[in-house]
C-alpha cells in the first residue's frame, strides 16, 4: 500500500477530506501538515480533520447502500 500512496515532497497528497490517493485510506495530523497547514500538527486542528474525514467516510457509506 506505502508504494500506491502519491506523495509531494514526502508527505501524502491528500483530497479537500485528508483522503490519500488510496481510496479509503486518510491521513491526519503530522502527515497532512503539507497539504492542510501547521495547525493540523497539534491537538487544535483534530476538531477540523475529524469533521472532514467524518463527513467522508458517512459519504462513502451512503453511496455503498445506495447501490
Amino acid at each position: 500500500m506505502r508504494r500506491r500512496v502519491r506523495c509531494v515532497a514526502g508527505s501524502p497528497r491528500l483530497s479537500g477530506a485528508f483522503e490519500s490517493s488510496v481510496p479509503g485510506v486518510y491521513f491526519t495530523g503530522l502527515a497532512s501538515a503539507a497539504a492542510f497547514g501547521p495547525l493540523m500538527r497539534f491537538v487544535c486542528g483534530s476538531g477540523f480533520a475529524a469533521r472532514r474525514v467524518s463527513g467522508a467516510v458517512a459519504g462513502r457509506i451512503r453511496a455503498v447502500n445506495r447501490g
